[in-house]
């Protein structure tokens, strides 16, 4: 059997290579040798079908025999040339059918035109050339031109033998003595014959022939088979990239799995037909796109030596060269080998960029976006994967952070100039799916880090980023320890990790953070334009976003941690402590005021820990926020001044209407609901780095009772023994006390201004409020000696606390955005004078 079956294999090979032949199958050869083809197409389905079930066996000895036998690349050429036989028949007779009532019309009506003209002629009514008049021949001529004419080919057995006999007539017919010395009346005759027989061709082209073909041609049985042969199929098509064209046609082939499942279906007439359909198309296109990934993954593979060409060997041209070096400088051996490399990225291509638009069950297939889905696809795994080990920093050194950064922007780079390059060789455009997958990787990343964040997920399903035809591939945690889910999460902590308090300090002048003892910068200016050229607008965007979500979550938590520290058993108390400093513009007594502070603080003691360690991350976060901001805004303004002009004006007039609004909100209505021009516009600064993080409310909550003196007491009790003024940074507020837990100033300022932002603008008065009574209070015994010394022009000698308490309150009223007149309101204005001094 196994001999019979491979002897028959070689045996069908061959006979469809000769079908297959340029100018075999036309439709002269097909019409006559229907029940050939028929036959040929019957052996090829059969034997098919025994190979790819048999080589499916479980038996171990049958098994190695047969694939020592029939090899499976041999039986996956047979099953292509099979498909390509049974395409290009079944094209062909749908052509003839479809156009069967035009070209049976069409050839009646030459017969019968020939006939009549006949007529005419042994009628003497046609002047072709001299002849005697003959009535029974005309008659016969008009007799037969009226049989032509009634004949239709409905009844296709009928007609075939009328049209045999009308063939046979006009053959007697050349024996008269009149027609056989006319050579042109002969050739009338012959080519009435011809258009006849053609007829007689024409009706035997049945709606059964294609029917057959379908059922012959059945592929049901190899739905589960065909997976196995996808490797086989990438490999011919890295081997020769033409061979994309005829799997077109074993593609269709498949789609005769549809059959089998619809049959019951159909006949049943239920409403689950179409939901059916669409399950088995969408099925059948995945298979596609799995055999024809492997154009784009060559392509990628070609496109790493362009890029090692491009970035790493071929030197940019100067603009003048002298004559001696232009061998040397024209670098012929390497734009030769950039040349081959394109020539093969373009045959890759070809095949599929050929290919016609297919069906597939219901769903129509384009060839060109196929291509592109594959090259989205590619890239966007290649994308992941170079940042995914790129962005990985377990030394956490400034150094390891700037060199991972600076590789991956020079590879991604140098994959952007070649991808943009061989462009115009596949027929895409390159910098649009770069800019949109790059796009789409960091949002989704983004929204997959952003989930530890939210109470209610976002899913891949839900995820408007992700995509079945074009997914993202996610990876696995690089270290145990590492909580980020991917690299957008990575990079944020690394950020935050290298400007933590116990090894840096913020410098407001500088923007950027300095080694506590080295004195060198470590997150700065130069950092985030390193992340910038690494990760690009949106990578900075996702990090200001990511850090947005955590200032948010720290807020949350430091509310929760309030709520049930203060306001169960504290908040009676710390009412009436506050009532005894009433009225906050009053100076008491330094000793009352000395007391009452004691005592709110030691009942709050539990509760300074976490309060410091959350507006410490809070404004640690905001720092960096404002960073990101600042070269997203240089950024905007470099490479787009129209558009960042434009949403600056755009978003003042939008203020100031706004402010119109809350003026006179019946004249001045506030933007509904449903008008999205708020959080459209809110998208775009953000986008351009117009998003102030300092103004921004992150949550919203409940008041929180006496905040506003517990913030105070922080400060004032907690924070600013462990602080002292650093000269040698700018007067900044820096912990330089040994044995105490290093604190930065600027971050600890910003926060406590974030944190009281989230509240009632009362909140936030009433802290200045109290800073001013205790600075009043501090300074009462020195009021004389103060005005002593600036009305001699000397420094004033306030203490070391008192000092460090006013640096607060001005950086406080710096960074929280509010105006002069808030702290000349609370605080003497000649305090501040002879503190700078």
């Amino acid at each position: 059997l196994i001999q019979r079956n491979q002897q028959r294999l070689a045996d069908l090979s061959a006979e469809l290579r000769r079908y297959l032949t340029e100018g075999v199958l036309v439709e002269d050869y097909v019409l006559d040798n229907i029940p050939a083809l028929m036959q040929c197409l019957r052996n090829c389905n059969s034997t098919l079908r025994w190979l790819m079930l048999h080589l499916t066996t479980k038996q171990k000895r049958i098994g190695d025999e047969l694939a020592g036998t029939f090899p499976r690349k041999a039986v996956l050429t047979f099953f292509v040339d099979t498909a390509q036989f049974e395409f290009v028949l079944k094209t062909l007779f749908q052509a003839l059918l479809a156009g069967k009532r035009d070209r049976w019309d069409k050839l009646k009506a030459q017969c019968t035109d020939r006939m009549t003209e006949l007529a005419e002629y042994f009628g003497g009514e046609r002047n072709l050339s001299r002849v005697t008049k003959n009535e029974e021949l005309e008659q016969w001529f008009r007799r037969i031109s009226t049989e032509i004419g009634s004949l239709d080919y409905a009844d296709a057995t009928s007609v075939g033998r009328k049209i045999q006999q009308l063939v046979v007539a006009l053959e007697e017919v050349e024996q008269f003595h009149q027609i056989e010395g006319s050579i042109q009346i002969k050739q009338f005759l012959a080519d009435t014959r011809a258009a006849l027989t053609q007829m007689i061709r024409t009706v035997h082209v049945q709606e059964a022939v294609v029917v057959n073909i379908t059922l012959i041609a059945d592929m049901s049985y190899a739905w589960e088979i065909s997976t196995e042969y996808i490797p086989l199929m990438q490999e011919i098509i890295r081997e020769k990239a033409s061979v994309v064209l005829r799997l077109r046609a074993a593609f269709l082939k498949l789609a005769s799995v549809l059959d089998f499942p619809l049959v019951r279906i159909m006949q049943a007439q239920s409403d689950d037909q179409e939901s059916v359909a669409q399950y088995y198309s969408s099925k059948l296109v995945d298979f596609v796109r799995h055999v024809l990934e492997i154009v784009p993954v060559s392509v990628f593979t070609i496109l790493n030596d362009v890029i090692d060409i491009q970035t790493n060997k071929l030197k940019e041209l100067e603009a003048r060269i002298s004559k001696d070096q232009l061998r040397e400088v024209a670098q012929l051996e390497l734009r030769g080998q950039l040349a081959a490399a394109t020539h093969q990225i373009s045959v890759f291509t070809e095949g599929i960029l050929a290919m016609q638009t297919t069906l597939l069950g219901i769903i129509q297939v384009d060839p060109r976006q196929l291509l592109e889905d594959g090259v989205r696809k590619e890239l966007v795994r290649q994308i992941t994967f170079a940042m995914h080990n790129a962005l990985y920093f377990p030394a956490h050194r400034v150094q390891d952070f700037e060199m991972r950064l600076q590789s991956l922007a020079q590879r991604l780079d140098g994959f952007k100039r070649s991808f943009e390059y061989i462009q115009d060789y596949i027929s895409l455009y390159g910098l649009k799916i770069w800019q949109e997958e790059l796009s789409r990787i960091m949002n989704y990343s983004i929204e997959r880090e952003c989930n530890q964040f939210l109470k209610i997920k976002v899913s891949d399903d839900q995820s408007e980023y992700q995509s079945t035809a074009v997914p993202i591939p996610s990876y696995p945690p690089q270290d145990e320890r590492d909580i980020s889910r991917n690299f957008v999460g990575r990079l944020t902590r690394e950020l935050l990790e290298l400007s933590q308090p116990r090894r840096a300090f913020y410098s407001h002048y500088l923007s950027a953070w300095f080694d506590l003892q080295q004195r060198s910068e470590l997150v700065g200016i130069k950092a985030v334009g390193l992340v910038h050229k690494a990760v690009g607008v949106f990578g900075l965007c996702g990090v200001d976003r990511l850090l947005g979500f955590m200032v948010a979550t720290h807020l949350n938590n430091f509310v929760k941690v309030y709520r049930a520290e203060v306001d169960r058993a504290l908040a009676p108390q710390l009412a009436d402590t506050v009532r005894e400093l009433l009225p906050l513009h009053g100076t008491p007594p330094a000793a009352v005021h000395a007391r009452i502070a004691a005592a709110a603080d030691k009942r709050l003691q539990r509760l300074w820990p976490a309060f410091l360690e959350f507006v410490m991350k809070i404004g640690q976060c905001q720092l960096l926020r404002r960073l990101l901001q600042n070269e997203l805004n240089f950024t905007a303004r470099l490479d787009s001044g129209v558009l960042a002009c434009t949403l600056e004006n755009f978003n003042a007039s939008l203020l100031k209407d706004i402010r119109a609004h809350y003026r006179n909100p019946e004249k001045r209505p506030y933007p509904s609901e449903e008008n999205p021009l708020l959080s459209e516009l809110a998208k775009y600064l953000d986008a351009a780095g117009m998003g102030e993080p300092f103004d921004r409310i992150y949550i919203a909550t409940d008041p929180l009772p006496s905040l506003d003196f517990v913030a105070f007491l922080f400060v004032q009790q907690y924070a600013l023994p462990r602080l002292a003024l650093d000269p040698s940074v700018g007067h900044l507020l820096l912990a330089r006390q040994p044995g105490k837990e290093p604190i930065d100033g600027i971050p600890l300022v910003v926060g406590m201004a974030t944190l009281l932002r989230q509240f009632h603008a009362s909140q936030l008065q009433g802290f200045l409020e109290y800073l001013g009574q205790y600075l009043r209070v501090a300074t009462e015994g020195q009021r004389e000696a103060l005005a002593q010394a600036m009305k001699e022009g000397r420094p004033a000698e306030l203490d070391g606390e008192t000092r460090a308490l006013l640096h607060f309150a001005e950086d406080f009223c710096r960074f929280g955005h509010l105006p002069r007149q808030a702290l000349d309101a609370v605080i003497p204005a000649f305090l501040f004078d002879s503190f700078r001094s």
